[in-house]
């Protein structure tokens, strides 16, 4: 059974122990406004380790404001007591856009660059906060290989636990419902022989670990 009480200890302690390890000033961490990141920024300020969050600002469709960011991130900075530093970077994405010609790859290459591109920032803060950038991804992710190709953080402190067992580590945290029932943009429909259906929290939950359940849950 999972003890999440146990298990945010653990991971609290895993991140303190590798920042000491290697002399860190800050963790970087990389927000949403989701429940990953965000349980992950209150397990970061447990560790009593000065923290960095960014919220990485990518649109090739248009700029968007510091007013229209997420109100989940504003939510997170009164729940965390932290500013959360929006990092705006359309103009250098759009260029690097721009040079995609093959239109039947273009789409799925921006997703990946921008996922790419999140992390080289976040290293570069990194880099010189003299931090170490703490990643989000969650077991379900590691184990289909989410990991290798886009969230390449210094540390991986959720690789053992479940998006599930993330909720209920976000409780114990008092997490607002708001962000721990708020669903990734593409959690929220799937395609099925009759169109697309509303893809709950618990049956992504479910497909994720039906593709990942034969794969050994790493430990940290």
């Amino acid at each position: 059974m999972f003890d999440d009480i146990k298990s945010a200890k653990e991971i609290v302690n895993f991140i303190r122990d590798e920042a000491n390890k290697r002399q860190i000033k800050y963790l970087i961490v990389g927000v949403t406004g989701g429940l990953d990141s965000t349980v992950l920024v209150g397990l970061c300020k447990l560790t009593e380790i000065p923290v960095k969050l960014y919220y990485i600002a990518i649109n090739e469709y248009g700029c968007q404001t510091p007013s229209k960011i997420d109100s989940n991130i504003l939510a997170l900075e009164a729940w965390c007591d932290e500013t959360v530093q929006v990092c705006i970077l359309h103009r250098e994405f759009n260029r690097i856009c721009s040079m995609i010609d093959d239109g039947q790859l273009r789409d799925k290459t921006i997703s990946e660059l921008k996922r790419r591109f999140v992390m080289l920032t976040l290293h570069t803060y990194a880099d010189h906060y003299k931090g170490l950038v703490v990643s989000s991804i969650n077991y379900d992710e590691f184990a289909l290989g989410l990991f290798a190709k886009y969230c390449m953080g210094d540390i991986l402190p959720f690789k053992h636990i479940r998006r599930r067992e993330i909720r209920e580590i976000a409780k114990q945290l008092n997490v607002s419902d708001s962000i721990i029932n708020k669903q990734a943009i593409y959690e929220k429909s799937i395609p099925t022989l009759d169109g697309r259906v509303p893809l709950t929290n618990k049956v992504h939950d479910q497909m994720l670990s039906s593709k990942s359940k034969q794969i050994e849950s790493p430990s940290l």
